[in-house]
């Protein structure tokens, strides 16, 4: 049977090696038999993983073979502008997306595409409950890789955007003049 997204399902986005469609609440992210780039499975397993920890990655609901590709099915985050909330309510979810991060890394899930190559945040969505992340095909387990690596590209990217997010001067620095030294900055600030 192949899959159909023709009939019910809403065109969302495409990646570079699959594309989005979402119905009533949950998107199906549809990678083609014989298109190279990312297999579905680890993605699948790393947010499975993810969500028995907290609720920090989309949640997880199924994953499917069909004649012509694989489709990972997952709740559909409803992004808000971060400009509907209080300086101090962004600060409280920022905390907490920081802990929910924290407890990942402490059961060696490490996101890695935070921030994408054009310095977007695509894969963090802000929900009018807490900040999201999407998109878990490039996440690893630090055992796989170098930590110094795997943990300093995450961290740097949690730095930018919470810049951004709490509308920090630094981040205006960093984006524009392309500060390098931006993370040790922020950990000398008094």
């Amino acid at each position: 049977m192949k899959f159909n997204s023709d009939n019910k399902y809403v065109y969302l986005k495409s990646g570079s090696n699959n594309e989005c469609y979402y119905h009533n609440g949950i998107v199906a992210k549809i990678f083609y038999n014989g298109k190279p780039g990312y297999k579905p499975e680890p993605e699948a397993k790393y947010m499975k993983k993810a969500n028995e920890i907290n609720s920090l990655a989309v949640k997880f609901l199924d994953i499917k073979k069909y004649e012509d590709c694989t489709v990972i099915f997952m709740e559909k985050l409803t992004r808000v502008n971060k400009d509907l909330f209080t300086l101090e309510k962004r600060k409280q979810m920022l905390a907490m997306f920081e802990v929910q991060l924290k407890e990942l890394h402490a059961n060696d899930i490490y996101h890695i595409d935070i921030k994408n190559p054009y310095g977007r945040f695509d894969n963090v969505i802000i929900t009018e409950e807490a900040i999201r992340l999407i998109d878990w095909g490039r996440s690893k387990e630090l055992a796989a890789y170098g930590k110094s690596l795997v943990w300093n590209k995450e961290w740097e990217d949690v730095y930018t955007f919470s810049s951004w997010f709490l509308q920090s001067e630094l981040y205006y620095e960093y984006t524009f003049l392309k500060k390098v030294d931006f993370i040790s900055r922020l950990t000398n600030l008094s």
